[in-house]
């Protein structure tokens, strides 16, 4: 009898020990846990808020680089070549100026990699660096890096006022913002002005169709 409550003294000791001990490493178990739990939330709502950061300026470039290429869509340099076939040595000049006025555009704007304006009479497009007659439009699709084809299909989107669409490059793939101007009975477009933005397409949110 004496051995058998030796024997559950010892018992209820032992279990009293490992009690002892087991308290604080299950405390420290329980903190550990919650303290990683913590960290993981935090690096996600970290996460959350660098993409919304990210997506927020991205969208204000957007709604800016619309809004830059609807001003110059309206500027009288272009109403008035829009309406020309071919350009004489008046339209020259004006042609010249207009070069100035994009790349005043391009400089105020630094996600704006290139500005340009597309004649669709004539065929010419003028960018803020120089000119291209129709037969040397692909010249310029070299100085931006895209296949000439790419570039005329980017272009010729006549039925809407505006777009942005992704390009793909040689080299980084771009957004291409275009707003178009019509005749005045809309059956015709005269031009479109191009801004090619600095900002990867995958990184926009597109909407669903």
């Amino acid at each position: 009898e004496k051995e058998v409550l030796r024997l559950n003294l010892y018992r209820r000791m032992l279990t009293s020990y490992l009690l002892v001990c087991l308290i604080p490493l299950l405390l420290s178990l329980f903190t550990t846990i919650k303290l990683e739990q913590n960290v993981r939330d935090s690096l996600l709502a970290d996460r959350d808020n660098v993409s919304e950061n990210i997506q927020r300026e991205i969208d204000l470039k957007l709604d800016d680089a619309i809004t830059t290429a609807s001003v110059l869509a309206s500027d009288t340099m272009i109403g008035q070549l829009g309406t020309q076939y071919a350009f004489s040595r008046t339209d020259s000049i004006e042609q010249n100026a207009l070069i100035d006025t994009l790349a005043r555009a391009r400089v105020q704007h630094q996600a704006v990699n290139f500005v340009f304006c597309y004649f669709q009479r004539s065929g010419h497009i003028v960018s803020d660096e120089r000119a291209y007659s129709r037969g040397a439009a692909d010249l310029f699709a070299k100085r931006l890096e895209i296949p000439y084809e790419t570039l005329m299909e980017a272009l010729q989107n006549p039925s809407v006022s505006y777009s942005v669409q992704p390009v793909t490059t040689t080299g980084t793939p771009y957004l291409l913002v275009t707003y178009n101007q019509f005749t005045s009975d809309y059956e015709e477009r005269l031009s479109c002005v191009g801004l090619l933005l600095r900002i990867p397409h995958n990184l926009v949110q597109w909407d669903e169709e």
